[in-house]
Protein backbone atom coordinates (compact mmCIF):
# COMPACT_ATOMS: atom_id res chain seq x y z
CA UNK A 1 0.00 0.00 0.00
CA UNK A 2 1.58 3.53 -1.11
CA UNK A 3 -0.12 6.59 -1.58
CA UNK A 4 -2.53 5.19 -3.77
CA UNK A 5 -3.64 3.20 -0.79
CA UNK A 6 -7.70 4.24 -0.14
CA UNK A 7 -8.11 6.35 2.94
CA UNK A 8 -9.80 3.76 4.80
CA UNK A 9 -7.36 1.42 4.86
CA UNK A 10 -4.93 3.79 5.20
CA UNK A 11 -7.07 4.48 8.72
CA UNK A 12 -7.35 0.53 9.54
CA UNK A 13 -3.00 0.29 9.38
CA UNK A 14 -2.72 3.35 11.32
CA UNK A 15 -5.21 1.81 14.19
CA UNK A 16 -3.13 -1.64 13.90
CA UNK A 17 -0.01 -0.17 14.44
CA UNK A 18 -0.95 2.44 17.32
CA UNK A 19 -2.76 -1.01 18.86
CA UNK A 20 0.64 -3.13 18.40
CA UNK A 21 2.96 -0.40 19.79
CA UNK A 22 -0.28 -0.39 22.64
CA UNK A 23 0.91 -3.87 22.78
CA UNK A 24 4.67 -3.21 22.98
CA UNK A 25 4.37 -1.05 26.14
CA UNK A 26 1.46 -3.16 28.08
CA UNK A 27 4.63 -5.99 28.18
CA UNK A 28 7.20 -3.63 29.69
CA UNK A 29 7.28 -3.98 33.27
CA UNK A 30 6.53 -0.77 35.17
CA UNK A 31 6.42 0.89 31.46
CA UNK A 32 5.19 4.80 31.80
CA UNK A 33 3.24 4.76 28.40
CA UNK A 34 1.56 1.72 29.31
CA UNK A 35 -0.65 3.76 32.11
CA UNK A 36 -2.23 5.40 28.74
CA UNK A 37 -3.15 2.47 27.18
CA UNK A 38 -6.92 0.76 26.68
CA UNK A 39 -6.27 -1.37 29.16
CA UNK A 40 -6.46 1.77 32.11
CA UNK A 41 -9.51 2.83 30.90
CA UNK A 42 -11.43 -0.27 29.85
CA UNK A 43 -12.01 -3.80 30.87
CA UNK A 44 -11.43 -4.76 27.16
CA UNK A 45 -7.18 -3.85 26.09
CA UNK A 46 -5.20 -3.71 22.56
CA UNK A 47 -5.91 -7.80 22.01
CA UNK A 48 -9.94 -7.07 21.48
CA UNK A 49 -8.70 -4.00 18.80
CA UNK A 50 -6.21 -6.28 17.17
CA UNK A 51 -8.21 -9.78 16.89
CA UNK A 52 -10.87 -7.51 15.53
CA UNK A 53 -8.90 -5.32 13.35
CA UNK A 54 -7.36 -8.43 11.59
CA UNK A 55 -10.75 -10.10 10.70
CA UNK A 56 -11.99 -6.71 9.02
CA UNK A 57 -8.51 -6.48 7.27
CA UNK A 58 -9.16 -10.49 6.21
CA UNK A 59 -12.80 -9.77 4.91
CA UNK A 60 -11.36 -6.42 2.94
CA UNK A 61 -7.81 -8.48 1.73
CA UNK A 62 -10.38 -11.53 0.89
CA UNK A 63 -13.10 -10.19 -1.22
CA UNK A 64 -10.09 -8.23 -3.24
CA UNK A 65 -8.23 -10.46 -4.14
CA UNK A 66 -11.11 -13.07 -5.18
CA UNK A 67 -12.39 -9.95 -6.95
CA UNK A 68 -9.26 -9.61 -9.34
CA UNK A 69 -8.12 -12.84 -9.68
CA UNK A 70 -10.52 -15.85 -8.48
CA UNK A 71 -11.99 -17.65 -5.12
CA UNK A 72 -9.59 -20.09 -5.61
CA UNK A 73 -6.29 -18.01 -5.19
CA UNK A 74 -8.02 -16.21 -2.13
CA UNK A 75 -8.21 -19.70 -0.87
CA UNK A 76 -4.61 -20.34 -1.74
CA UNK A 77 -3.43 -16.89 -0.02
CA UNK A 78 -4.84 -18.24 3.42
CA UNK A 79 -4.32 -21.30 3.41
CA UNK A 80 -0.19 -20.38 2.52
CA UNK A 81 -1.18 -17.22 5.31
CA UNK A 82 -1.70 -19.69 7.68
CA UNK A 83 1.79 -21.25 7.35
CA UNK A 84 3.09 -17.80 7.63
CA UNK A 85 1.88 -17.39 10.53
CA UNK A 86 2.77 -20.65 11.86
CA UNK A 87 6.36 -20.07 11.16
CA UNK A 88 6.66 -16.47 12.36
CA UNK A 89 5.11 -18.62 15.81
CA UNK A 90 7.94 -20.50 15.79
CA UNK A 91 10.31 -18.01 15.29
CA UNK A 92 8.96 -15.55 18.11
CA UNK A 93 8.99 -18.89 20.17
CA UNK A 94 12.37 -19.39 19.57
CA UNK A 95 13.48 -16.30 19.67
CA UNK A 96 12.07 -15.68 22.92
CA UNK A 97 13.59 -18.36 25.06
CA UNK A 98 17.17 -17.42 23.24
CA UNK A 99 16.37 -14.15 25.04
CA UNK A 100 15.60 -15.88 28.06
CA UNK A 101 18.82 -17.56 27.91
CA UNK A 102 20.88 -14.42 27.26
CA UNK A 103 18.77 -12.86 30.40
CA UNK A 104 19.39 -16.01 32.68
CA UNK A 105 23.17 -16.43 32.10
CA UNK A 106 23.64 -12.56 32.67
CA UNK A 107 21.72 -13.20 35.76
CA UNK A 108 19.08 -10.08 34.89
CA UNK A 109 16.50 -11.17 36.77
CA UNK A 110 12.83 -9.84 35.19
CA UNK A 111 9.04 -9.95 35.86
CA UNK A 112 9.06 -11.48 32.04
CA UNK A 113 11.86 -13.74 31.91
CA UNK A 114 9.62 -16.37 33.99
CA UNK A 115 6.49 -16.50 30.95
CA UNK A 116 9.83 -17.07 28.26
CA UNK A 117 9.54 -20.53 29.22
CA UNK A 118 13.65 -20.68 29.50
CA UNK A 119 13.66 -22.76 32.69
CA UNK A 120 11.01 -25.69 30.85
CA UNK A 121 14.09 -25.59 28.13
CA UNK A 122 16.64 -26.29 30.06
CA UNK A 123 15.38 -29.10 32.07
CA UNK A 124 14.01 -30.76 28.91
CA UNK A 125 14.86 -28.96 25.63
CA UNK A 126 13.98 -31.94 22.87
CA UNK A 127 10.64 -32.58 24.63
CA UNK A 128 10.05 -28.52 25.35
CA UNK A 129 11.11 -28.28 20.95
CA UNK A 130 8.28 -30.73 20.53
CA UNK A 131 5.96 -29.25 22.66
CA UNK A 132 6.17 -25.92 21.15
CA UNK A 133 6.11 -27.31 17.50
CA UNK A 134 2.73 -29.06 18.43
CA UNK A 135 1.56 -25.96 19.58
CA UNK A 136 1.96 -26.90 23.73
CA UNK A 137 3.75 -24.24 24.63
CA UNK A 138 3.32 -20.82 23.33
CA UNK A 139 6.40 -18.85 25.14
CA UNK A 140 5.80 -15.46 26.27
CA UNK A 141 3.80 -13.07 23.37
CA UNK A 142 4.03 -15.97 20.63
CA UNK A 143 0.72 -17.16 22.15
CA UNK A 144 -1.59 -14.92 20.01
CA UNK A 145 -0.33 -16.59 16.65
CA UNK A 146 -1.47 -20.05 17.05
CA UNK A 147 -4.49 -18.78 17.30
CA UNK A 148 -4.61 -16.13 13.85
CA UNK A 149 -3.14 -19.56 12.44
CA UNK A 150 -6.16 -21.03 12.76
CA UNK A 151 -8.16 -18.14 11.61
CA UNK A 152 -6.24 -17.81 8.84
CA UNK A 153 -6.74 -21.87 7.76
CA UNK A 154 -10.69 -21.13 9.16
CA UNK A 155 -11.31 -17.98 6.55
CA UNK A 156 -11.94 -20.02 3.42
CA UNK A 157 -15.11 -21.33 4.92
CA UNK A 158 -16.07 -17.90 7.41
CA UNK A 159 -16.36 -15.89 4.14
CA UNK A 160 -18.30 -18.57 2.34
CA UNK A 161 -20.92 -18.85 5.00
CA UNK A 162 -20.81 -14.92 5.83
CA UNK A 163 -21.09 -14.19 1.69
CA UNK A 164 -24.41 -15.95 1.59
CA UNK A 165 -25.63 -14.81 4.92
CA UNK A 166 -24.18 -12.64 7.70
CA UNK A 167 -26.78 -13.48 10.18
CA UNK A 168 -25.63 -17.17 9.73
CA UNK A 169 -22.43 -16.06 10.77
CA UNK A 170 -22.93 -14.39 13.55
CA UNK A 171 -24.95 -17.14 14.64
CA UNK A 172 -22.50 -19.63 14.59
CA UNK A 173 -19.87 -17.26 15.86
CA UNK A 174 -22.14 -17.10 18.86
CA UNK A 175 -23.07 -20.26 19.30
CA UNK A 176 -19.08 -21.63 19.67
CA UNK A 177 -18.54 -18.81 21.73
CA UNK A 178 -20.69 -20.02 24.02
CA UNK A 179 -19.62 -23.92 23.81
CA UNK A 180 -15.52 -22.19 24.13
CA UNK A 181 -14.72 -23.09 27.32
CA UNK A 182 -16.18 -26.46 27.26
CA UNK A 183 -14.44 -26.32 23.85
CA UNK A 184 -10.86 -25.66 25.24
CA UNK A 185 -10.23 -29.01 26.51
CA UNK A 186 -9.10 -30.40 23.08
CA UNK A 187 -6.47 -28.05 22.70
CA UNK A 188 -3.23 -29.22 22.92
CA UNK A 189 -1.48 -27.92 26.01
CA UNK A 190 1.85 -29.19 27.99
CA UNK A 191 0.29 -28.15 31.32
CA UNK A 192 -3.01 -28.85 31.60
CA UNK A 193 -5.77 -29.00 29.04
CA UNK A 194 -7.07 -25.86 27.26
CA UNK A 195 -4.46 -24.13 29.01
CA UNK A 196 -3.69 -21.60 26.09
CA UNK A 197 -3.81 -17.92 26.69
CA UNK A 198 -6.18 -17.08 24.14
CA UNK A 199 -8.66 -19.78 23.48
CA UNK A 200 -9.35 -19.76 19.83
CA UNK A 201 -13.04 -20.43 19.97
CA UNK A 202 -14.00 -17.53 22.19
CA UNK A 203 -11.70 -14.64 20.50
CA UNK A 204 -13.10 -15.99 17.33
CA UNK A 205 -15.82 -13.71 18.51
CA UNK A 206 -14.26 -10.68 18.05
CA UNK A 207 -12.58 -11.93 14.61
CA UNK A 208 -15.88 -12.85 13.01
CA UNK A 209 -17.62 -9.20 13.92
CA UNK A 210 -14.59 -7.35 12.12
CA UNK A 211 -14.91 -9.98 9.30
CA UNK A 212 -18.66 -9.28 9.36
CA UNK A 213 -17.83 -5.48 9.17
CA UNK A 214 -15.52 -6.04 6.39
CA UNK A 215 -18.07 -8.20 4.39
CA UNK A 216 -20.79 -5.40 4.68
CA UNK A 217 -19.27 -1.72 5.57
CA UNK A 218 -22.72 -0.34 4.68
CA UNK A 219 -24.53 -1.65 7.87
CA UNK A 220 -23.72 1.12 10.45
CA UNK A 221 -23.75 3.75 7.88
CA UNK A 222 -27.52 2.64 6.97
CA UNK A 223 -28.74 2.90 10.57
CA UNK A 224 -31.32 5.40 11.19
CA UNK A 225 -30.07 8.85 13.11
CA UNK A 226 -32.57 7.33 16.16
CA UNK A 227 -30.75 4.23 16.33
CA UNK A 228 -27.09 5.69 16.20
CA UNK A 229 -28.16 7.76 19.49
CA UNK A 230 -29.27 5.43 21.03
CA UNK A 231 -26.84 3.00 20.57
CA UNK A 232 -24.02 6.15 21.04
CA UNK A 233 -25.82 6.56 24.28
CA UNK A 234 -25.18 2.63 25.18
CA UNK A 235 -22.12 2.79 24.93
CA UNK A 236 -21.34 5.39 26.64
CA UNK A 237 -22.58 4.23 29.66
CA UNK A 238 -20.84 1.12 29.12
CA UNK A 239 -17.60 2.63 28.52
CA UNK A 240 -18.21 4.73 31.71
CA UNK A 241 -18.80 1.43 33.25
CA UNK A 242 -15.49 0.43 32.26
CA UNK A 243 -13.92 2.78 32.59
CA UNK A 244 -14.86 2.66 36.74
CA UNK A 245 -13.67 -0.62 36.47
CA UNK A 246 -10.15 -0.34 35.21
CA UNK A 247 -9.58 2.26 38.17
CA UNK A 248 -10.94 0.31 40.41
CA UNK A 249 -8.47 -2.49 39.68
CA UNK A 250 -5.60 -0.13 40.01
CA UNK A 251 -6.23 0.84 43.17
CA UNK A 252 -6.52 -2.44 44.97
CA UNK A 253 -7.49 -0.72 48.23
CA UNK A 254 -10.36 1.39 47.00
CA UNK A 255 -11.28 -1.55 45.18
CA UNK A 256 -11.93 -3.85 48.34
CA UNK A 257 -13.64 -1.09 50.05
CA UNK A 258 -16.24 -0.31 47.54
CA UNK A 259 -16.94 -4.02 45.78
CA UNK A 260 -19.05 -6.32 47.90
CA UNK A 261 -17.95 -9.68 48.00
CA UNK A 262 -21.09 -11.06 46.17
CA UNK A 263 -20.08 -9.13 43.10
CA UNK A 264 -16.49 -10.72 43.29
CA UNK A 265 -17.90 -14.22 43.42
CA UNK A 266 -20.38 -13.52 40.81
CA UNK A 267 -18.55 -11.84 38.32
CA UNK A 268 -14.87 -12.84 38.14
CA UNK A 269 -12.85 -13.97 37.31
CA UNK A 270 -13.30 -11.80 34.03
CA UNK A 271 -11.58 -14.27 31.86
CA UNK A 272 -9.60 -13.29 29.33
CA UNK A 273 -8.66 -16.82 27.56
CA UNK A 274 -12.32 -17.21 27.20
CA UNK A 275 -13.13 -13.49 26.06
CA UNK A 276 -15.66 -13.30 28.38
CA UNK A 277 -18.61 -11.39 27.96
CA UNK A 278 -17.84 -8.07 29.58
CA UNK A 279 -14.41 -8.01 28.07
CA UNK A 280 -17.12 -8.25 24.52
CA UNK A 281 -19.20 -5.77 25.56
CA UNK A 282 -16.51 -2.94 26.98
CA UNK A 283 -14.58 -3.50 23.52
CA UNK A 284 -18.16 -3.07 21.44
CA UNK A 285 -18.83 0.15 23.30
CA UNK A 286 -15.30 1.35 22.68
CA UNK A 287 -15.40 0.34 19.54
CA UNK A 288 -18.57 2.11 18.49
CA UNK A 289 -17.22 5.50 19.95
CA UNK A 290 -14.32 5.70 17.82
CA UNK A 291 -16.51 4.66 14.85
CA UNK A 292 -18.62 7.47 15.56
CA UNK A 293 -15.66 9.82 15.96
CA UNK A 294 -13.51 8.91 12.51
CA UNK A 295 -16.61 8.22 10.79
CA UNK A 296 -16.70 10.49 7.67
CA UNK A 297 -12.97 10.42 7.07
CA UNK A 298 -12.02 12.74 9.95
CA UNK A 299 -8.89 10.41 10.42
CA UNK A 300 -7.31 10.44 7.38
CA UNK A 301 -5.54 13.68 8.11
CA UNK A 302 -4.43 12.02 11.20
CA UNK A 303 -3.58 8.75 9.58
CA UNK A 304 -1.27 10.47 6.98
CA UNK A 305 0.66 12.81 9.33
CA UNK A 306 1.53 9.87 11.64
CA UNK A 307 2.66 7.41 8.44
CA UNK A 308 4.98 5.76 11.03
CA UNK A 309 2.43 4.31 12.51
CA UNK A 310 0.69 3.63 9.38
CA UNK A 311 4.30 1.92 8.53
CA UNK A 312 4.28 -0.14 11.56
CA UNK A 313 0.43 -1.68 10.56
CA UNK A 314 1.19 -2.51 7.37
CA UNK A 315 4.13 -4.38 8.23
CA UNK A 316 2.35 -6.06 11.16
CA UNK A 317 3.21 -9.96 11.29
CA UNK A 318 7.10 -8.86 11.08
CA UNK A 319 6.99 -5.78 13.59
CA UNK A 320 4.65 -8.56 16.39
CA UNK A 321 7.83 -10.29 15.80
CA UNK A 322 10.22 -7.64 16.48
CA UNK A 323 8.16 -6.10 19.47
CA UNK A 324 8.15 -9.39 21.26
CA UNK A 325 12.05 -9.30 21.68
CA UNK A 326 11.78 -5.26 21.55
CA UNK A 327 9.79 -5.48 25.10
CA UNK A 328 12.17 -8.47 26.30
CA UNK A 329 15.39 -6.10 25.53
CA UNK A 330 13.60 -2.73 26.72
CA UNK A 331 12.86 -4.34 29.68
CA UNK A 332 16.13 -6.24 30.77
CA UNK A 333 17.60 -2.33 30.12
CA UNK A 334 15.25 -0.66 32.47
CA UNK A 335 16.18 -3.44 35.38
CA UNK A 336 19.68 -3.68 34.48
CA UNK A 337 20.40 0.11 34.59
CA UNK A 338 18.50 0.53 37.68
CA UNK A 339 19.45 -2.93 39.36
CA UNK A 340 15.88 -3.78 40.56
CA UNK A 341 12.84 -2.12 39.78
CA UNK A 342 13.23 1.29 37.51
CA UNK A 343 12.49 4.70 38.31
CA UNK A 344 10.22 6.52 35.98
CA UNK A 345 12.59 8.13 34.13
CA UNK A 346 14.18 5.30 33.24
CA UNK A 347 11.24 3.37 32.48
CA UNK A 348 9.86 6.03 29.87
CA UNK A 349 13.32 6.25 28.45
CA UNK A 350 13.09 2.88 27.43
CA UNK A 351 9.44 2.96 26.31
CA UNK A 352 10.67 5.73 23.66
CA UNK A 353 13.71 3.28 22.38
CA UNK A 354 11.29 0.46 22.21
CA UNK A 355 8.61 2.52 20.03
CA UNK A 356 11.55 3.77 17.90
CA UNK A 357 13.08 0.42 17.40
CA UNK A 358 9.73 -0.94 16.55
CA UNK A 359 9.66 1.88 13.87
CA UNK A 360 12.75 0.49 13.12
CA UNK A 361 11.88 -2.95 12.17
CA UNK A 362 8.82 -1.67 10.11
CA UNK A 363 11.17 0.59 8.10
CA UNK A 364 13.03 -2.26 7.22
CA UNK A 365 10.30 -4.64 6.40
CA UNK A 366 8.80 -1.67 4.32
CA UNK A 367 11.78 -1.13 2.45
CA UNK A 368 12.09 -4.97 1.79
CA UNK A 369 8.80 -5.05 0.71
CA UNK A 370 9.25 -2.39 -2.23
CA UNK A 371 12.41 -4.54 -2.92
CA UNK A 372 10.21 -7.40 -3.65
CA UNK A 373 7.72 -5.75 -5.49
CA UNK A 374 9.89 -3.43 -7.90
CA UNK A 375 12.17 -6.78 -8.68
CA UNK A 376 8.88 -8.88 -9.02
CA UNK A 377 7.73 -5.95 -11.92
CA UNK A 378 11.34 -6.32 -13.48
CA UNK A 379 11.33 -9.76 -13.64
CA UNK A 380 7.56 -9.93 -15.38
CA UNK A 381 8.34 -6.46 -17.71
CA UNK A 382 11.94 -8.21 -19.16
CA UNK A 383 9.38 -11.74 -19.27
CA UNK A 384 7.09 -10.07 -21.48
CA UNK A 385 9.57 -7.83 -23.58
CA UNK A 386 11.47 -10.92 -24.60
CA UNK A 387 8.54 -13.00 -25.34
CA UNK A 388 7.23 -10.80 -27.48
CA UNK A 389 8.83 -10.37 -31.01
CA UNK A 390 9.51 -7.41 -32.81
CA UNK A 391 8.40 -7.17 -36.05
CA UNK A 392 9.88 -4.51 -38.84
CA UNK A 393 6.35 -2.99 -39.25
CA UNK A 394 6.02 -1.77 -35.65
CA UNK A 395 9.09 0.31 -36.64
CA UNK A 396 7.42 3.44 -37.34
CA UNK A 397 8.14 4.70 -41.02
CA UNK A 398 9.46 8.71 -39.87
CA UNK A 399 12.14 6.55 -37.91
CA UNK A 400 13.34 4.70 -41.40
CA UNK A 401 16.14 6.27 -43.46
CA UNK A 402 14.52 7.94 -46.65
CA UNK A 403 16.73 7.93 -49.67
CA UNK A 404 16.85 11.17 -51.99
CA UNK A 405 14.32 10.98 -54.80
CA UNK A 406 15.34 10.00 -57.81
CA UNK A 407 14.02 8.83 -61.15
CA UNK A 408 11.83 6.60 -60.62
CA UNK A 409 13.94 3.04 -61.40
CA UNK A 410 16.10 3.73 -58.52
CA UNK A 411 13.65 4.30 -55.90
CA UNK A 412 13.74 2.17 -53.03
CA UNK A 413 10.88 0.16 -52.01
CA UNK A 414 9.52 -0.15 -48.65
Amino acid sequence: MEAKTPSRLLELDFFRGLVLLFIVVDHIANSVMAKITLRNYAIADAAEVFVFLAGLVTALSYAALARRKSVATADKRFLRRAWEIYLAFLITAALMVVSGLILRASHIDIPSLGPTEVEAFVAAPWYFLFQVFTLQRQPFLSDILPMYALFALATPLLMRIGRKSGLALLALSLTVWLAAPTLASILPSAQHKGNWTFNPFAWQLLFVMGMSIGLRPQIPENLSDRARRRITVAACCFAAFGAFCAMLWGNPALHAAIVPQWVEDTFYPISKANAATLRVLSFMSVAWLVYSVCRGGRMQGVAQRMSLIAMIGRNGLNCFIGAAVISLGAEAIAYGVTGGNPIWQVSLGVDVLAILAVIAVAAWSESRSKARRAAAAHAAATSSASATPVSPRSVPLATAPVPPVQAPRQSTPH
